[in-house]
């Protein structure tokens, strides 16, 4: 018997499924474009409506609001008092009492459905598989910058040099919020160079 698809995966996993850095990783979700969650304990929360804020008793993950992950990675630690059961529909918050839920980033899981989400957006294929075609990731225009530069003579020597003048072509070939962190390209250029040794 298999063992089943897992439903969560921590942050480690996510950089390594998606050959990103930690910071762009935490990039994409502190602007909400992946979505992160947290497990809290059996809390009584206030559920926002139209009609109002209901009680509601809950245990289990909830969904952590973008601007609290962002705050979260640049402090290290955020005390939260809003959560989504289903962002950003359903917004359950702690009441006045409460003094609030500490968050820190080991705490972070991305479920299955959200990395889904955030590689169909974006058309990112996972490491573990195949690449579809017509499905590039976002590293391979990089690659294929740097294996052009190579043919003109003016790639860099080292990886760090050569990942740094690709993060500016990035810059310039997408925008500076899309482009890949210099970290990223790096190491995918390592991993290109012992893939042809």
């Amino acid at each position: 018997m298999a063992l089943p698809e897992r439903e969560y995966f921590y942050l480690d996993e996510i950089m390594a499924k998606l050959q990103m850095s930690r910071r762009d990783v935490q990039y994409w979700i502190g602007h909400g474009n992946l979505l992160v969650a947290v497990w809290v304990p059996e809390t009584i929360f206030l559920q926002k409506s139209e009609d109002g804020a209901s009680p509601v008793c809950h245990h289990g993950f909830l969904t952590l609001d973008p601007e609290a992950s962002f705050v979260l990675f640049n402090h290290g630690e955020v005390m939260e008092r809003r959560f989504y059961a289903s962002y950003p529909d359903r917004r359950f918050d702690l009441p006045e009492s409460h003094p609030g839920i500490l968050i820190t980033e080991k705490g972070l899981v991305v479920f299955r459905t959200a990395l889904d989400a955030f590689m169909k957006t974006f058309c990112i294929e996972p490491t573990d598989q195949k690449k579809a075609a017509g499905r590039p990731r976002l590293i391979d225009p990089y690659i294929e910058e740097h294996k052009a530069r190579i043919q003109r003579g003016i790639a860099k020597k080292t990886n760090s040099s050569e990942s740094a003048e690709l993060h500016k072509w990035g810059c310039q070939a997408f925008s500076p919020q899309a482009a890949l962190s210099a970290s990223t390209i790096r190491n995918a250029l390592a991993q290109e160079k012992r893939k042809s040794a």
